[in-house]
This record gives C-alpha cells, structure tokens and sequence, in this order.
C-alpha cells in the first residue's frame, strides 16, 4: 500500500531534481532485468512475472493493489482475507491509511540521512557497489 501512496505523492517526496515515476520505474525495472542472474529463490521466481506484468507501475492504482493481493492469496494459504479486503473495502477505506503513509515516509527519509551521515562508506556503495 505504501507504493500506492508514494505513486500518489511522488513530487512530495523527491527533495532534488527527480525522474518521473514511469522514469523511475523503468529504471528499477531495467537493473532489475541486467542483474536478475544474482537473484535466487522466490526473487528469482518472482523477477520475471515482476518485469513482464509492470508491478511497481501497477500499485499506482486500487486495482492494481487488488490484483497484487490476489496473486499473494494465490501463492499463500489464508490469504484469502487480504485479498477479500483489497478487493471489496479497501477502495473506501484508502484515504485512512494517508496519514500513515506521510508520516512513515518522513521517518524513513530521516533515517536514510542519517545512514548515510554515519556510512562514509555510503558513496563507494552507491556507485555500483564496488569498495
């Protein structure tokens, strides 16, 4: 759900210059599609139906939550229930879970700053993970 609201306040939550997030997806897509070779088990599983189906632009929409609940239902015994909910009542609830969202997004960002204050580390890790 948290994909849902960060596709809906995505502008809010880049602090500098971003891509779109059809941009932002395609590339997530991409590198997920260059290194699905190291990916194993149900990544490695999952990968596949991930890059064919466009989850991540899914989760843009109630639908596309709803359909994601019912793969999980599918995969997963007593999943029926939050497939039922996703499918039937979330659309009326949605806007109750906002206020979690923006503040969980906030937090997280504090976070991440502060991961990377005390990881000097951090830019050999995010040019391509090479030390």
């Amino acid at each position: 759900m948290g994909d849902f609201f960060l596709h809906r306040h995505w502008n809010w939550t880049q602090q500098r210059p971003a891509p779109t997030t059809p941009e932002f997806i395609k590339m997530c897509l991409d590198d997920i599609a260059l290194h699905q070779h190291l990916l194993v088990g149900r990544a490695a599983h999952m990968a596949p139906h991930l890059l064919r189906e466009n989850w991540l632009l899914s989760y843009q929409s109630i639908e596309g939550l709803a359909r994601a609940a019912s793969g999980i239902a599918y995969r997963h015994p007593g999943g029926e229930a939050f497939a039922h909910y996703f499918n039937n009542a979330l659309a009326g609830e949605i806007d109750l879970f906002e206020p979690w969202f923006l503040k969980m997004y906030g937090d997280l960002q504090l976070a991440a700053k502060d991961f990377c204050q005390k990881h000097s580390d951090w830019e050999q890790l995010q040019s391509g993970n090479a030390l």
